[in-house]
């Protein structure tokens, strides 16, 4: 009598005579092996000739065909790759001093009026008109302005429903293209975003509280980031931030405060003088840099409206 060869306590197999060859015993086995592994049990020798025939038992095998179907599912499992979601492209800009008229007009179903200030025969004045609200009353959505006589638009004010300004585009050096564009809410200047520089990005921005500058932030370096931040009090600039190594953090702080007279004469005049020295102190411009003149110059067009 043959003693059983001890491999596992979940597997025991003889060496008896074969009758039919088992050829899947061997992926079985090889899971059994990987969960023996697992389990620091010894593990089977997959070469040995006894493999040849597996006494397994019919539950054994179904157990085994479970194991066998579960990892392969694991495996199409992780191979599975999650579809790459794709933002929505953002909608291109539209440059409104460039836009074509004729082609907006029909779009939109405006009507335009022209008007020629310098009598030229060559209009300077475009004013689009559309119906609003109920469909009955009629409103100017756009206003194009030629400044210097050109032929070209240099100024673009855009209006909502109710007649009240929402944006104004400027094209500071009459080349077509807009450098400005200012930003309002029931007509009250908010923001205003200028390309200093005219290399297509916004170099200075100057932000507004009911109408009155309150802040200009300035690239100055041309890289593309704020470095500069003037803080403006009563219409007059009170500080200036500076960010030297452009990490956008304010290094150093300019004060603008001025000593209060009295105090000036006595430390800067001789006794004798004090009854006559006075000092006299230029007040800050309210803002660092100037405003453009097509916003002044298209407010004297409004005569023709």
């Amino acid at each position: 009598m043959t003693t059983p060869e001890k491999v596992s306590p979940h597997l025991a197999i003889e060496t008896p005579v074969p009758q039919q060859p088992a050829r899947r015993c061997h992926t079985y086995i090889a899971l059994f092996e990987s969960v023996n592994e697992l389990d620091g049990l010894q593990a089977i020798d997959l070469k040995s000739p006894s493999l040849d025939n597996c006494g397994m038992s019919k539950s054994t095998h179904f157990k085994s065909f479970l194991l066998v179907f579960a990892v392969f599912s694991l495996i199409a499992c992780s191979g599975t790759k999650k579809p790459v979601e794709v933002a929505p492209e953002a909608p291109e800009e539209v440059d409104e001093v460039a836009r074509n008229r004729a082609a907006l007009a029909t779009e939109k179903g405006w009507d335009i009026r022209k008007f020629d200030l310098n009598r030229d025969n060559q209009p300077d004045i475009f004013k689009f008109y559309g119906k609003s609200g109920d469909g009955e009353a009629e409103t100017m959505f756009r206003k194009e302005i030629d400044l210097n006589h050109d032929a070209r638009i240099d100024v673009v004010q855009l209006f909502d429903d109710s007649g009240s300004k929402t944006s104004e585009h400027t094209d500071l050096d009459f080349d077509g293209r807009t450098d400005e564009i200012a930003h309002y809410k029931d007509g009250v200047l908010l923001l205003r975003e200028i390309d200093f520089n005219y290399d297509g990005r916004i170099d200075i921005t100057k932000k507004y509280v009911k109408g009155t500058l309150t802040l200009i932030e300035s690239d100055r370096t041309g890289d593309g980031k704020v470095d500069t931040w003037e803080y403006f009090e009563n219409g007059s600039i009170a500080r200036i931030g500076v960010d030297k190594d452009a990490d956008g953090v304010v290094d150093v702080w300019e004060q603008e405060k001025t000593a209060p007279p009295a105090q000036a004469a006595a430390e800067t005049a001789a006794p004798a003088e004090e009854d006559t020295a006075t000092e006299t102190t230029e007040a800050p411009a309210a803002e660092a840099a100037p405003e453009s003149a097509p916003a002044d110059a298209s407010s004297s067009t409004e005569a023709a409206e």
